[in-house]
């Protein structure tokens, strides 16, 4: 019960965006449209309600794009594109298990489509290997009065030096009564660490999952920029009895994550909420060297930023720390000292700025001990050994720093 099968195809079109009359629509059945190592084009189109049978292949799965393990198949590459910018080249997915869905597909471009409703996935790619994704403008929502949960909004697995691009999305499970409130906003990662040429940027709203960013695995080579992005969790605060964070990074080398607002909306904590607090991150740190996490603000979360494990040679500097629990919380973490300003090469205060901690605003544990250098008084309780004697010296700040880095 598919739709549309396409197969052995160098260029197909299916849809006609000349006037919004012409859209298709697919109902009631296993999968919409099945692409298997073509090259094929996908506008004005309408799925809904598609049926999810354990047996059936692609079950529920609105688009799927299957290549093959080769690098390439001349004389076209297998490549799917979804949507588009012009008038009515947009498609709509609604109640499926998968919305759109690659693999082995070489070139991938899904560009201002709605996708709601999703059980599991709404966009996932899969083994692009070498090759290009670009997930731009789309709207990504799990209606009101829907009764499930995104799984994940944008998931991106085993895309070995691929060129990844998720940009200007909008990301937001709207359904407030689910309290869970469950998945990942966009995922990207690989199952063996390795190069992933990627930017996610600009998304404007990453909105009630229980983690809005998460990369795992990626060696950066100072290739893997996440900036400009807003994520916001919105429940009461006694229900945050599970972790969440809005930036994870997960055993991945020279990531940057930069102008990222994360935030907490409701009332600020109290001193008796440490429980709940505890279980919501801003920018969460683990085993990842070469990060430098600079200018982001995190709003009322529990630890604003947090360092775990392995991460020498990274930077948090010029970040804006504004009613936190924790501003920051090391967990034995190896960070390096903090930081050297590079236009003059000499130690510089980091330029962090912590409002209204509700608890501290530098804790826990860094191990070996460094030098952080900070300007003012700051409220600190370090575990002993984290800081070297010398961590505190008569420093000016620099006025530059916080451009320049």
């Amino acid at each position: 019960l598919v739709g549309i099968e396409i197969e052995s195809n160098a260029a197909i079109t299916i849809g006609d965006a000349s006037q919004a009359a012409y859209r298709n629509s697919f109902r009631h059945m296993f999968n919409a449209i099945w692409s298997k190592q073509s090259n094929t084009t996908v506008v004005n189109a309408k799925i809904a309600r598609l049926s999810n049978h354990l047996n059936a292949t692609n079950s529920g799965e609105g688009i799927v794009s299957e290549g093959g393990k080769q690098v390439s198949n001349p004389p076209y590459f297998y490549q799917l594109t979804v949507g588009g910018f012009g008038l009515n080249e947009a498609v709509t997915t609604d109640s499926t298990r998968i919305g759109i869905e690659t693999r082995f597909t070489q070139r991938v471009y899904i560009y201002k489509n709605t996708i709601r409703n999703t059980r599991f996935y709404g966009i996932f790619i899969r083994a692009n290997n070498a090759g290009t994704v670009q997930i731009l403008n789309n709207g990504i929502s799990n209606q009101t009065g829907y009764g499930f949960a995104m799984n994940t909004g944008i998931v991106v697995l085993d895309c070995y030096r691929a060129f990844v691009d998720i940009s200007n999305n909008n990301l937001n499970q709207q359904n407030a009564s689910v309290s869970t409130q469950i998945g990942t906003g966009i995922r990207v990662g690989n199952v063996l660490p390795g190069i992933v040429y990627l930017n996610i940027s600009n998304n404007a709203q990453i909105r009630r999952y229980q983690t809005g960013i998460w990369l795992q695995n990626l060696d950066g080579k100072n290739a893997v920029f996440v900036n400009y992005n807003n994520i916001q969790f919105s429940k009461a605060k006694s229900d945050y009895t599970v972790l969440h964070r809005g930036i994870r990074l997960e055993n991945c080398i020279s990531v940057r994550v930069d102008h990222n607002l994360v935030q907490r909306l409701g009332a600020n904590w109290l001193t008796t909420e440490q429980n709940f607090a505890s279980n919501i991150r801003g920018i969460s740190v683990e085993n990842s060297p070469g990060s430098l996490v600079y200018q982001n603000d995190c709003k009322r979360v529990g630890d604003g930023i947090t360092g775990f494990g392995s991460c020498p040679a990274s930077t948090f500097a010029c970040n804006d720390l504004w009613r936190c629990y924790n501003g920051f919380n090391f967990f034995n973490a190896d960070i390096g000292d903090q930081v050297i300003d590079p236009n003059t090469a000499q130690p510089a205060p980091t330029g962090n700025v912590w409002t209204s901690s509700v608890n501290r605003d530098l804790t826990g544990a860094i191990s070996p001990a460094v030098n952080l250098y900070e300007s003012g008084g700051i409220n600190e309780q370090m575990l002993s050994g984290s800081l070297l004697p010398s961590n505190d010296p008569q420093i000016s700040p620099s006025a530059s720093l916080c451009n320049t880095i």
